[in-house]
Protein backbone atom coordinates (compact mmCIF):
# COMPACT_ATOMS: atom_id res chain seq x y z
CA UNK A 1 0.00 0.00 0.00
CA UNK A 2 2.91 2.37 0.73
CA UNK A 3 4.40 1.80 -2.72
CA UNK A 4 1.11 2.53 -4.46
CA UNK A 5 0.37 5.69 -2.46
CA UNK A 6 3.65 7.57 -2.35
CA UNK A 7 2.10 10.86 -1.18
CA UNK A 8 0.38 9.32 1.85
CA UNK A 9 1.93 9.78 5.25
CA UNK A 10 1.76 7.56 8.33
CA UNK A 11 -1.35 9.31 9.67
CA UNK A 12 -3.25 8.65 6.44
CA UNK A 13 -2.29 4.99 6.53
CA UNK A 14 -3.30 4.80 10.17
CA UNK A 15 -6.73 6.22 9.29
CA UNK A 16 -7.21 3.79 6.41
CA UNK A 17 -6.25 0.84 8.59
CA UNK A 18 -8.67 2.00 11.30
CA UNK A 19 -11.47 1.88 8.71
CA UNK A 20 -10.63 -1.80 8.31
CA UNK A 21 -10.65 -2.30 12.08
CA UNK A 22 -6.86 -2.62 12.39
CA UNK A 23 -5.29 -0.55 15.18
CA UNK A 24 -1.61 0.20 14.61
CA UNK A 25 0.50 2.97 16.11
CA UNK A 26 1.82 5.75 13.91
CA UNK A 27 5.41 4.89 14.85
CA UNK A 28 4.97 1.27 13.71
CA UNK A 29 3.66 2.46 10.36
CA UNK A 30 6.58 4.85 9.97
CA UNK A 31 9.06 2.06 10.67
CA UNK A 32 7.35 -0.20 8.14
CA UNK A 33 7.30 2.52 5.49
CA UNK A 34 11.07 3.00 5.76
CA UNK A 35 11.63 -0.56 4.60
CA UNK A 36 9.15 -0.38 1.72
CA UNK A 37 9.69 3.06 0.20
CA UNK A 38 12.97 4.04 -1.37
CA UNK A 39 14.65 7.01 0.35
CA UNK A 40 14.23 10.43 -1.16
CA UNK A 41 10.77 9.96 -2.66
CA UNK A 42 8.93 12.68 -0.87
CA UNK A 43 6.40 15.25 -1.92
CA UNK A 44 7.07 18.23 -4.08
CA UNK A 45 10.12 20.25 -3.06
CA UNK A 46 9.90 23.97 -2.31
CA UNK A 47 11.97 24.75 -5.41
CA UNK A 48 9.59 22.73 -7.60
CA UNK A 49 6.56 24.42 -6.04
CA UNK A 50 7.99 27.87 -6.73
CA UNK A 51 8.89 26.93 -10.30
CA UNK A 52 5.39 25.57 -10.95
CA UNK A 53 3.44 28.36 -9.23
CA UNK A 54 5.65 31.46 -9.55
CA UNK A 55 3.22 33.08 -11.99
CA UNK A 56 0.47 32.74 -9.32
CA UNK A 57 2.47 34.47 -6.56
CA UNK A 58 2.62 38.21 -5.93
CA UNK A 59 4.56 40.02 -3.24
CA UNK A 60 3.76 43.46 -1.86
CA UNK A 61 5.59 45.93 0.31
CA UNK A 62 6.15 49.58 1.07
CA UNK A 63 9.33 51.38 0.04
CA UNK A 64 10.10 54.53 2.05
CA UNK A 65 11.36 57.45 -0.04
CA UNK A 66 11.93 61.17 0.55
CA UNK A 67 11.11 64.19 -1.58
CA UNK A 68 13.37 67.20 -2.14
CA UNK A 69 12.29 68.72 1.17
CA UNK A 70 13.04 65.44 2.98
CA UNK A 71 9.39 64.65 3.61
CA UNK A 72 8.58 60.94 3.63
CA UNK A 73 6.78 59.35 0.70
CA UNK A 74 5.84 55.68 0.61
CA UNK A 75 5.85 53.72 -2.63
CA UNK A 76 3.65 50.62 -2.59
CA UNK A 77 4.34 47.77 -5.04
CA UNK A 78 2.76 44.51 -6.14
CA UNK A 79 5.41 42.41 -7.89
CA UNK A 80 4.69 39.24 -9.91
CA UNK A 81 7.10 36.67 -8.54
CA UNK A 82 7.65 34.67 -11.71
CA UNK A 83 8.55 37.55 -14.00
CA UNK A 84 9.63 40.19 -11.44
CA UNK A 85 7.27 42.64 -13.17
CA UNK A 86 5.50 45.34 -11.22
CA UNK A 87 1.78 44.53 -11.39
CA UNK A 88 0.70 47.75 -9.66
CA UNK A 89 2.26 50.64 -7.78
CA UNK A 90 1.20 53.89 -6.16
CA UNK A 91 2.56 56.55 -3.82
CA UNK A 92 1.21 58.12 -0.64
CA UNK A 93 2.39 60.27 2.21
CA UNK A 94 0.23 58.50 4.78
CA UNK A 95 -0.10 54.74 4.21
CA UNK A 96 -3.04 53.16 6.00
CA UNK A 97 -4.74 49.82 6.09
CA UNK A 98 -7.68 51.13 4.04
CA UNK A 99 -5.35 52.67 1.45
CA UNK A 100 -3.41 49.40 1.01
CA UNK A 101 -6.69 47.49 0.62
CA UNK A 102 -7.77 49.95 -2.08
CA UNK A 103 -4.50 49.34 -3.92
CA UNK A 104 -5.25 45.60 -3.98
CA UNK A 105 -8.70 46.35 -5.41
CA UNK A 106 -7.11 48.49 -8.12
CA UNK A 107 -4.47 45.84 -8.89
CA UNK A 108 -7.15 43.14 -9.33
CA UNK A 109 -10.01 45.02 -11.04
CA UNK A 110 -11.97 42.06 -12.40
CA UNK A 111 -10.83 39.43 -9.92
CA UNK A 112 -7.78 38.73 -12.09
CA UNK A 113 -5.12 38.25 -9.50
CA UNK A 114 -2.71 35.78 -8.01
CA UNK A 115 -3.50 32.72 -5.93
CA UNK A 116 -1.00 33.78 -3.26
CA UNK A 117 0.02 37.19 -1.94
CA UNK A 118 3.18 37.39 0.16
CA UNK A 119 3.36 40.24 2.65
CA UNK A 120 5.07 41.08 5.91
CA UNK A 121 3.41 41.77 9.26
CA UNK A 122 3.39 45.55 8.93
CA UNK A 123 0.43 47.35 10.53
CA UNK A 124 -0.18 49.13 7.23
CA UNK A 125 -1.60 45.92 5.77
CA UNK A 126 -3.94 44.59 8.46
CA UNK A 127 -7.45 43.19 8.31
CA UNK A 128 -8.85 45.23 5.44
CA UNK A 129 -6.22 44.05 2.98
CA UNK A 130 -6.74 40.47 4.15
CA UNK A 131 -10.52 40.83 3.73
CA UNK A 132 -10.17 42.18 0.18
CA UNK A 133 -7.75 39.36 -0.66
CA UNK A 134 -10.10 36.74 0.77
CA UNK A 135 -13.00 38.22 -1.20
CA UNK A 136 -11.09 37.84 -4.46
CA UNK A 137 -9.84 34.33 -3.67
CA UNK A 138 -6.26 35.28 -2.85
CA UNK A 139 -4.49 33.45 -0.04
CA UNK A 140 -2.37 35.85 2.02
CA UNK A 141 0.98 34.44 3.17
CA UNK A 142 2.64 36.43 5.95
CA UNK A 143 6.39 36.12 6.22
CA UNK A 144 7.92 35.83 9.71
CA UNK A 145 9.28 38.96 11.38
CA UNK A 146 12.94 39.79 10.77
CA UNK A 147 13.28 37.41 7.87
CA UNK A 148 14.93 39.08 4.89
CA UNK A 149 16.22 35.66 3.82
CA UNK A 150 12.61 34.40 3.52
CA UNK A 151 11.83 36.67 0.60
CA UNK A 152 15.14 36.12 -1.17
CA UNK A 153 14.64 32.34 -1.09
CA UNK A 154 11.26 32.59 -2.79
Amino acid sequence: MAQDNVRWGAERFQGELLKLGIRVSKRTIQNSMRHVRPPGERGQSWHTFIRNHSHDIWACDFLPLYDLLFRPIFAFFFVVHGTREVAHFNFTRCPTNAWAAQQLREATPHGDGPKYLIRDNDDKFGRRLDAVAEGTGIEVVKIPPSSPESESNL
